[in-house]
């Protein structure tokens, strides 16, 4: 007796094998571009801490660090735009981005005032005491 095989493209199941493989190549490819977005995500935001942190006097810089400070203003810009118009996000996510690296900033700046204000502090103390002696 001869063995007859199905056709298995005409199932109702094979459409949604297909369709199966199609969601998880899409979900991989979303993945794939979520991580490359974090990655660069985390590459611009570790590059204005270093510009940040940087304490060259604005007289001092060169045309070279005002250019590199517009352009990551510029990467920034862009990479807000490119969440903020990703569908796959939360709406307003690039906003809320660059939100959190402004708030970063701030406690940074905020370290190095207190960081400056504590040393005034201490020289004045030392030039009361200074005075005192004489």
């Amino acid at each position: 007796m001869e063995e007859k095989k199905l056709d298995q493209s005409k199932s109702r199941f094979a459409s949604k094998i297909v369709e199966k493989q199609n969601f998880e190549e899409k979900a991989s490819e979303v993945n794939e571009q979520m991580q490359a977005r974090n990655h660069k995500g985390f590459e611009i935001s570790k590059q204005f801490m270093e510009i940040l942190k940087n304490k060259t006097l604005p007289e001092n810089k060169g045309p070279l660090e005002t250019s590199l400070e517009r352009d990551l203003l510029k990467q920034i810009s862009e990479f807000s735009y490119e969440i903020n118009n990703d569908l796959n996000q939360p709406h307003c996510m690039g906003s809320t981005a660059i939100d959190v690296l402004l708030l970063r900033s701030i406690f940074v700046l905020r370290d190095g005032l207190n960081e400056a204000l504590f040393k005034i502090n201490q020289l004045e103390k030392q030039k009361i005491i200074a005075s005192d002696v004489k």
